[in-house]
C-alpha cells in the first residue's frame, strides 16, 4: 500500500510538472558572438561596428555581439586559433597578417551554407 501511495505521488509531480512545462512559455535563449581584430580605428574596426549596427535589429536580443580591435583576444596566430576551435566566432583581419599562421585544412572549418538547407531557410532564420 505504501509503495502504491510514492508510485502515486511520483507519477502525479511528474504529471504536474509535464503539465506546468506545456503552459509555461520557453525564454529565448541568447547567443554572444566574439568579433576580433588586431586593430583598431580603422575599415575592420568600423566594419565590425557596421556589421553589428545591420545585424542588431534583425535578431533583437536573440544574438549579443562583442567587438574586441586591437587584439584584446590575443595575437594574430592566437585569435586564428580562437576561431579554429570555436571561442571566437570571427577575426576580421587582411590576409597578409596569417603569413606563418598554420591554418587547418578548409574541410576542417564550418561552412554556414552547410548550416541551412537554403536561401529561403537562411532568411527565415535571420529575420526580425
Amino acid at each position: 500500500m505504501k509503495a502504491f501511495r510514492i508510485r502515486s505521488a511520483l507519477l502525479a509531480s511528474w504529471a504536474f510538472g509535464a503539465a506546468l512545462a506545456a503552459v509555461v512559455p520557453v525564454q529565448a535563449q541568447t547567443h554572444t558572438m566574439k568579433m576580433a581584430s588586431a586593430t583598431i580605428n580603422d575599415v575592420q574596426h568600423e566594419w565590425l561596428r557596421r556589421f553589428e549596427a545591420e545585424i542588431k535589429p534583425k535578431v533583437g536580443e536573440r544574438l549579443k555581439i562583442e567587438i574586441y580591435p586591437a587584439s584584446q583576444l590575443g595575437a594574430i596566430p592566437r585569435m586564428v586559433e580562437g576561431v579554429v576551435l570555436g571561442s571566437i566566432e570571427s577575426f576580421v583581419t587582411p590576409p597578409s597578417f596569417l603569413v606563418g599562421v598554420e591554418l587547418p585544412p578548409l574541410e576542417n572549418l564550418k561552412r554556414w551554407d552547410a548550416a541551412v538547407s537554403s536561401r529561403e531557410a537562411f532568411k527565415r532564420a535571420t529575420a526580425a
